[in-house]
């Protein structure tokens, strides 16, 4: 019964949403995307365009020689039917910074908050604890959720039409699913650690962080979702079976 309440309340919130944004539109740095629910994209051409520090580049951002952070998003080209995917890869923290304020994306903000949840894990030894455990220390959870609400308020300057995410176990959303519906998860649920294979935002716009190990520690990328409710590979990204911790920005 609990499970068939919970799936009906998801529908109800899902429909809402999309009745509320028949029209929903954002224009930011000629990046304009529209809720394309309606519309048939199975013939347009999809293209990659990468980055590094604003400047484009053939080389893939995975097999870029310096540490980087990817940011990743897509825009509709409806003259040329081209769904564009645009890759950036920043090597130093200001740049990285300066394209998320150029944006209105919260990057400072996602490294805020990655800095201050390290630094509590490390003072309270929550790896450890959890190491032997296999749960979070009391407290953990409220400081995580305080925090996150004081340094990601509502509203934020990209309002997130989100309510979770969808992840498989398999390539283009097949194999075995789970629906997670918290906006921070330190450590996977069981079973589920570096297996995710794909993932749908539930919703029309997401921003999200994935990380290689737990407690938000090794980023692999962040993405901007807005408008194109598909299921993603996490194999584009090199993140196959990679995936320890995430969070919604």
């Amino acid at each position: 019964m609990k499970k068939l309440f919970n799936f009906l309340a998801v529908l109800i919130i899902i429909t809402a949403i999309f009745s509320s944004c028949e029209k929903y539109e954002i224009d930011n740095q000629n990046y304009k995307s529209t809720n394309v629910g309606n519309i048939d994209l199975s013939n347009f051409k999809q293209e990659v365009v990468n980055y590094v520090d604003n400047v484009k580049t053939q080389i893939n951002l995975e097999d870029y020689p310096e540490n980087i952070r990817i940011v990743e998003r897509q825009k509709i080209d409806y003259e040329r039917k081209t769904i564009i995917t645009e890759r950036f890869g920043f090597t130093t923290k200001e740049g990285y910074i300066n394209f998320g304020r150029e944006n209105n994306y919260p990057l400072e903000e996602e490294l805020e908050f990655e800095k201050l949840m390290r630094k509590y894990i490390q003072a309270n030894s929550v790896e450890e604890y959890y190491a032997k455990n296999g749960k979070l220390p009391e407290g953990y959870e409220e400081y995580e959720a305080n925090l996150y609400a004081k340094i990601f308020p509502t509203p934020k300057p990209i309002p997130s039409y989100t309510i979770g995410m969808n992840f498989a176990k398999e390539a283009n959303g097949k194999g075995e699913r789970w629906i997670a519906l918290s906006k921070t998860w330190p450590v996977m649920l069981p079973g589920w650690n570096n297996v995710i294979s794909s993932y749908q935002p539930i919703g029309i716009v997401t921003l999200v962080s994935f990380y290689d190990k737990s407690f938000y520690r090794k980023h692999l990328f962040t993405r901007v979702q807005i408008g194109l409710i598909k299921w993603y590979n996490m194999s584009d990204y090199n993140a196959d079976n990679k995936v320890s911790s995430w969070f919604r920005l």
